[in-house]
């Protein structure tokens, strides 16, 4: 958030966006949805109202009964990208395309000697299963349709609105509805856990499905038809268990830092953090007191070590 406060949009592809979360039942009767909610209401512009089912169109035949909405940063994540890539070059980071034979642990020697480093940090996604010998992660395949969000379709969507209640984890779809810059709307969405390609297209029941559901949620989308929209299809780096974010067992000098699942931008600049401080309780122990922010731990943890 201080981020999308302190650079252009333009340049780092975040917005402050009213984000508006439905659900099928009342909040005080779901413990963990109302929990959420609480923990959410710390945000700028809370606001806990049903009003908000009519002022943005809502269907009421989706099921939806309760919501909230807050001020949240939203990311085009393609501009973010190009953003963060800069900052580390800026910096001195080095980015080198190689590829690696085996685990990371049977090269570590000659990794560390040929890029005179002292620490790899592994942030491989999915390719950990093989890299770090780690059978617990695995992908989950997701799909979101690309649409204009140019007014040419519908009016033009400024708020992201979705229903928060009922996702699942491992197989099939959820609503939402969210601006994406200025011209480009996403609407989701799907998940298929322990599917190794993207080989699915617009006729896949599931993608069929979460569009038919997204119309019935916000009829502002029934005038586009399936021409109007891009498929875009990918695989998430889940892990059974949770994030594995420690040194590898066999090594004080392997970082292992991977199975992020779908949370990837959410939890970076989190897991940066947690990273710098591993660093300096290993490499600067007399250090009292960081010196860096979050931002400020991702770019040093880039910089000065091999990421792969």
């Amino acid at each position: 958030m201080m981020l999308s406060k302190s650079k252009p949009a333009k340049d780092t592809g975040i917005h402050m966006r009213e984000s508006c979360f439905y659900f099928t039942e009342k909040l005080e009767d779901s413990e963990v949805d109302y929990q959420k909610m609480k923990e959410m209401s710390q945000l700028p512009g809370f606001r806990h109202t049903t009003d908000l089912i009519e002022e943005n169109g809502i269907d009421l035949k989706s099921g939806v009964k309760d919501a909230f909405s807050v001020t949240a940063p939203l990311i085009d994540t393609d501009i973010y990208m190009q953003w963060i890539y800069k900052q580390c070059k800026k910096r001195g980071c080095e980015f080198v395309t190689e590829k690696i034979t085996g685990t990371i642990l049977d090269n570590q020697d000659a990794l560390l000697k040929k890029y005179k480093a002292d620490l790899i940090i592994n942030s491989t996604g999915l390719a950990a299963r093989e890299l770090a010998d780690d059978k617990n992660v695995y992908p989950i395949r997701g799909a979101v349709m690309h649409v204009p969000n140019d007014g040419s379709l519908f009016p033009k969507v400024t708020k992201a609105m979705c229903i928060g209640s009922n996702v699942p984890l491992d197989n099939g779809t959820f609503i939402f509805v969210i601006p994406r810059g200025d011209n480009k709307c996403v609407l989701g969405g799907m998940v298929e856990s322990e599917r190794f390609n993207t080989n699915i297209d617009k006729t896949y029941k599931l993608v069929r499905q979460f569009m038919k559901n997204n119309k019935i949620f916000y009829p502002p989308l029934r005038n586009m038809t399936e021409e109007d929209g891009k498929l875009v299809v990918g695989l998430r780096p889940a892990r059974i268990g949770s994030i594995r974010l420690e040194f590898d067992d066999s090594s004080d000098k392997l970082l292992h830092n991977y199975g992020h699942g779908g949370s990837g931008w959410t939890l970076s600049w989190g897991c940066a953090y947690e990273i710098g401080k591993i660093i300096d309780a290993k490499f600067r122990p007399d250090l009292k007191n960081h010196i860096y922010n979050s931002f400020d731990a991702s770019i040093y943890v880039n910089s000065l070590f091999p990421v792969l």
